[in-house]
């Protein structure tokens, strides 16, 4: 996801291209933290340069629990596929189950 507007900084400098760089979900505290980086131009950001900008926005999780669920769920199994062993959780049955908002 890219969203493109040109926004000027206090600095004068104008960011141009956004991409989110954060996003935290923490459902046992209902909270979630968003963070979208701002960068002069999409070739800064596709050359590797730090955003000159950031704006995070904090959030009640059960908000939007229901709408992204299935997308959660399919990044941890992922992320547990790769480092089951740190989990120290290995060799188990995964259900998949629908989280309630």
């Amino acid at each position: 996801m890219e969203l493109v507007k040109n926004i000027e900084l206090a600095n004068g400098v104008i960011a141009s291209y956004w991409k989110p760089v954060r996003i935290d979900l923490n459902l046992v505290e209902n909270a979630g933290v968003a963070e979208i980086g701002g960068w002069i131009s999409a070739e800064a950001y596709n050359t590797g340069k730090e955003p000159v900008t950031t704006r995070k926005v904090n959030f009640n999780a059960k908000d939007i629990i229901s709408q992204v669920s299935t997308g959660l769920d399919s990044i941890f199994l992922k992320v547990y596929g790769v480092y089951k062993s740190s989990f120290a959780i290995e060799d188990v049955e995964v259900v998949q189950e629908e989280i309630k908002a």
